[in-house]
Parts: structure tokens; C-alpha cells; sequence
């Protein structure tokens, strides 16, 4: 494989993982966020049961 291999193969799957790594930090992103949403749902509904 040559130097012009390497660079085109690089500038194709780059943009391709970054891509990816983005779309998986978003998901676990809008996940942490539902999580802490449900937990503050939850935490709201027993303090009103408790009260």
C-alpha cells in the first residue's frame, strides 16, 4: 500500500468514525439524560407519597 492509499483511505473512514463516535455520544448522552429524568420522576412521585 502507498502514501496515496493510506491518505485517501484515512480521509474516507475518519470522517466515518467521528461520525459514529458522535452519533454514541449522543445516545448515551439523551440516556444519562432520560435516566435522570425517570429519577427525578420518581423521586417527586415518593416524596408526594410520602407526604
Amino acid at each position: 500500500m502507498n502514501a496515496h492509499a493510506v491518505n485517501f483511505a484515512l480521509r474516507i473512514h475518519l470522517p466515518l468514525l467521528s461520525c459514529q463516535s458522535l452519533t454514541r455520544l449522543k445516545s448515551l448522552l439523551l440516556l444519562s439524560y432520560s435516566l435522570f429524568l425517570s429519577r427525578v420522576s420518581v423521586v417527586s412521585y415518593l416524596s408526594r407519597v410520602v407526604e
